[in-house]
């Protein structure tokens, strides 16, 4: 019979994979969502050649993050947070370039407001991490991370614009998304190992794969997010909103 002093190694074990397993499918789901959504507004090349940049950065990310190169805490700039300034930048320019005004336009407000409840399992995941003593309780709702709103409020936020479609509404929904995201991310950075860490333990985490695609991919997604719904709010008709 199992001790339950055996046991314990093994329900941490089983925990942390499956907490592992639910993170790279919420990664997959996002870049499948993006590329998907590329494809259905500007066509099978440009959403071939998104799914190819994008893969080379996950390769590139993962790379670094497995050869260790990402442990390196000062000078600052350190790599990780070159890796994330860059895909910031990916992000701010897909969403700016004509492919993002197509994808914003070509898509119901509803759904571009809908896709940010990913917010809400990864607020859980992140959770699940400070419980396991991976990452400082700063990082979650318990601390100074509120942006398990924007993922709680996205679905019937969503749902009241598909019936009653409100410029109003919308743009207030984002701004608050916009200035939770920004206060997660200043909580973030005083996390990771370097000159700039403010809070215990250190979120030495996201150095790490698959962990490392969270301020590369599911980061920038939030923010491309938010920046679609602003662009599909431009030249608002209400009758072209709620549901088209």
């Amino acid at each position: 019979m199992i001790s339950r002093v055996t046991q314990q190694p093994i329900i941490d074990w089983i925990a942390g994979a499956t907490l592992t397993r639910g993170f790279m499918a919420l990664v997959a789901l996002m870049l499948g969502l993006l590329i998907a959504g590329v494809w259905r507004t500007s066509g099978r090349g440009t959403a071939l050649a998104l799914a190819a940049a994008l893969g080379l950065g996950l390769a590139g990310t993962g790379f670094l993050a497995l050869r260790g190169d990402l442990f390196q805490a000062e000078p600052l700039p350190t790599p990780l947070m070159r890796c994330f300034a860059g895909a910031m930048v990916l992000c701010l320019a897909i969403g700016l370039s004509p492919v993002g005004r197509r994808l914003a336009q070509g898509t119901p407000l509803w759904v571009l407001v809908g896709i940010h409840s990913f917010r809400l399992p990864l607020e859980l995941q992140l959770h699940e991490l400070v419980a396991l003593g991976l990452l400082p309780e700063a990082m979650t709702w318990t601390g100074l991370n509120l942006d398990v709103i924007t993922g709680v409020s996205a679905l019937p936020v969503a749902a009241w614009l598909r019936r009653h479609p409100s410029r109003t509404l919308a743009l207030t929904w984002t701004g608050m998304g916009l200035v939770l995201l920004g206060i997660v991310l200043t909580v973030a950075i005083q996390t990771v190992p370097g000159p700039l860490q403010r809070f215990e333990p250190p979120n030495g985490v996201v150095q790490r794969v698959p962990w490392v695609w969270l301020p590369t991919v599911l980061v920038p997604s939030a923010l491309l997010g938010h920046v679609l719904v602003l662009r599909r709010l431009i030249g608002w008709r209400r009758d072209a909103v709620g549901g088209s």
